[in-house]
């Protein structure tokens, strides 16, 4: 249904102590049915990882067009730029590019490293249910808080 992506390779620092936010790389519809999301969910999640929220956002609200990590609770952090939908208001025109944007917020307790490697994406489709994977390919480091992370994350 959706084209399959090679995932977007990111690499970086997180506090420790916030949580870790996941874009699902933007999604284009490849059939000629309009499709609704109905859940998406982390495949083979790292141990001790827990999928805390998933959400979508139209991608004209968030402006930015593309968020591959961020930390914190967005919502709260950012309440104008980023109103959250459920995901299943994410619906997508055939043969298009999905205007919505799909967050995962994770809680990652402990310092490490840690890969998330895809999602699993299930969806509606001329009333028939469907599923597909989606890859991810993000590591983060988590880290200790310094002096140096900002006390509010920036919008």
């Amino acid at each position: 249904m959706f084209t399959v992506g090679n995932g977007y390779f990111q690499e970086g620092p997180s506090p420790a102590g916030r949580l870790v936010d996941l874009q699902v790389p933007p999604l284009h519809n490849q059939s000629g049915s309009t499709v609704r999301l109905s859940s998406v969910q982390l495949v083979d999640p790292p141990a001790g990882v827990r999928l805390v929220s998933v959400t979508a956002y139209p991608f004209q609200q968030v402006g930015v067009g593309v968020t591959l990590g961020a930390w914190g609770d967005l919502p709260k952090l950012c309440p104008k730029e980023y109103i959250p939908y459920p995901v299943t208001a994410a619906v997508t025109a055939a043969r298009s590019d999905s205007d919505w944007i799909v967050m995962l917020a994770v809680d990652v307790p402990k310092l490490g490293r840690y890969h998330f490697g895809r999602v699993r994406i299930d969806y509606i489709a001329n009333g028939k249910p469907g599923w597909q994977y989606q890859n991810l390919d993000i590591i983060i480091d988590m880290m200790p808080p310094t002096a140096t992370w900002p006390d509010k994350d920036p919008c």
